[in-house]
């Protein structure tokens, strides 16, 4: 009879054990899902923010000949005066 309700006893102790192990488990793997999903966004912006410096830049060497890059270095001087 003892042993009975000792084994009983180690039943219900693993059954708890295991449930926390699972949940402890689910919690670090919700981590790091969204640690990943953080560095996705970040490299995401980083790569987008980078293409739009680019585009930008391509964009202003197009329309920007030496005389009109003059005149805007001298407004800018101006206006700082």
């Amino acid at each position: 009879a003892a042993a009975e309700a000792e084994a009983a006893l180690m039943v219900e102790k693993a059954g708890v054990d295991s449930a926390a192990l699972i949940a402890r488990r689910q919690k670090m793997a919700e981590e790091k899902i969204a640690a990943a999903e953080r560095n996705a966004i970040a490299d995401l912006r980083a790569k987008t923010a980078t293409a739009a410096a680019m585009a930008a830049q391509a964009l202003i060497a197009q329309g920007h000949t030496a005389d009109t890059d003059a005149k805007i270095v001298d407004s800018a001087i101006a206006q700082l005066n």
